[in-house]
């Protein structure tokens, strides 16, 4: 069996994190091969999304690429449903009406939205982010009602210049303490890793001077990651990133598209994570 890694950051190269995931699904009967998302076209061959990451400065392209391998009935990992309801950061209303603790969250139009949305919470500390985007880019910050960009090493607003949509959300101290990730593969528990930000940041991303460790998250954590995870079942891979408030566990961001899944930090992950995408695809 033939699957395309799907990459485009830097063209058709993997990502260091994924360096072995050629092997790992050798191992399981897959020759995987990666190759830029821009490049890949409907031939039979699954797909594997895994690191697209600038999809959010071409999401209409991004979106026609996905129903094009629809009309084509390629199988994409993961589903094309699932990748686009999780494009959009507004999901998160979503799994808060399911009963799962979230980050309080308000959506709004635009940007000029997001000082009076912060006001009409409480909220004198709180950021704003485009919903569809990551790595913290586009990311403001509004205190005592002044809106203020936060530095960006790319786009400097992400895609949200096409939609305008905005989330607002309160700052939480705690992310400064640190946040937790947790991956699932096949609904299953894998590991999960501790991100600390830089000091005098709360950015916790590798490319803002945040640090990264493989880290046993409390049982309570994983009980929660467990819940929301299992609310969207068709989903093959899934990191979890949250914050302890108070002693409970806030989901911050669900990762369906393109997560970095920090496989260095666990040895055995990779196999774990090949397995689940091959059984899936055996089924198809």
């Amino acid at each position: 069996m033939r699957l395309w890694l799907a990459t485009g950051h830097d063209g058709d190269a993997l990502f260091h994190d994924d360096a072995g995931l050629p092997a790992a699904f050798a191992a399981h009967g897959v020759e995987a091969t990666p190759r830029d998302w821009k490049r890949i076209g409907p031939d039979g061959t699954p797909v594997l999304i895994r690191t697209p990451w600038d999809y959010a400065q071409h999401v209409p392209r991004f979106l026609a690429w996905l129903a094009e391998l629809d009309g084509a009935g390629t199988p994409v990992v993961n589903p094309t449903d699932v990748l686009r309801w999780n494009l959009d950061k507004r999901y998160l209303l979503d799994l808060e009406v399911n009963g799962h603790a979230i980050v309080p969250t308000r959506a709004v139009r635009s940007l000029d939205q997001a000082v009076e949305a912060a006001g009409r919470a409480g909220w004198t500390d709180a950021v704003a982010k485009p919903v569809t985007g990551g790595g913290a880019e586009g990311l403001h910050r509004i205190r005592d009602g002044r809106l203020e960009p936060i530095a960006a090493i790319g786009n400097p607003w992400g895609a949200a210049g096409a939609t305008g949509r905005v989330l607002v959300q309160p700052f939480l101290s705690q992310v400064q303490e640190g946040e937790w990730s947790l991956f699932f593969f096949g609904g299953a528990y894998s590991h999960a890793v501790r991100k600390m930000p830089a000091s005098g940041d709360f950015r916790v991303q590798e490319e803002h001077g945040g640090t990264t460790r493989a880290a046993v998250p409390p049982a309570s954590v994983v009980e929660a990651a467990s819940a929301i995870v299992a609310d969207v079942p068709e989903a093959v891979y899934a990191r979890v990133d949250g914050v302890e408030v108070e002693g409970r566990s806030r989901l911050m961001e669900l990762e369906l598209i393109e997560p970095e899944l920090y496989l260095r930090h666990a040895p055995d992950a990779v196999d774990r994570f090949a397995a689940a995408v091959a059984r899936t695809l055996q089924k198809r």
